[in-house]
């Protein structure tokens, strides 16, 4: 029998754009009982237009094997349109031994446009969902 738990995870994003478009961003993400998920680096600074990489770690704290699934949603909604995610383990099946741990890399970069179209967006939001299966 499989048991799906669903886990919170946020990831923050703040935005700051100043004239020469840097933007920093700050991730916190929520752990949840046996597998914790957490960044790497609490903040880094990109160029919109630059390709950006963050390492996310993920541990299997547990004396079982786990198949995890993430998922993932941006807020505002229409910000999802500026961030392209070229490599990401979002929807991809990751198989878990006991007490491993596997360090997960999220390359993106954030379009030019999104300072043009929304000159006001100073916040965005990412919720990662962790479908956890025994």
């Amino acid at each position: 029998m499989n048991y799906l738990f669903l886990i919170f995870l946020q990831v923050k994003i703040n935005w700051f754009v100043n004239q020469f478009s840097i933007i920093q961003l700050n991730f916190y993400v929520n752990s949840c009982k046996n597998i914790l998920l957490y960044p790497l680096q609490s903040y880094f600074y990109t160029e919109a237009g630059e390709t950006a990489l963050v390492f996310f770690r993920l541990v299997n704290l547990s004396n079982q094997n786990y198949s995890i699934v993430t998922t993932y949603t941006i807020f505002p909604q229409i910000a999802g349109v500026y961030i392209n995610k070229l490599q990401c383990f979002c929807f991809e099946m990751i198989h878990v031994k006991p007490r491993e741990q596997l360090d997960l890399p999220v390359v993106f970069f954030v379009s030019h446009s999104l300072k043009t179209d929304f000159p006001l967006l100073k916040k965005i939001i990412l919720y990662y969902d962790v479908h956890k299966f025994i």
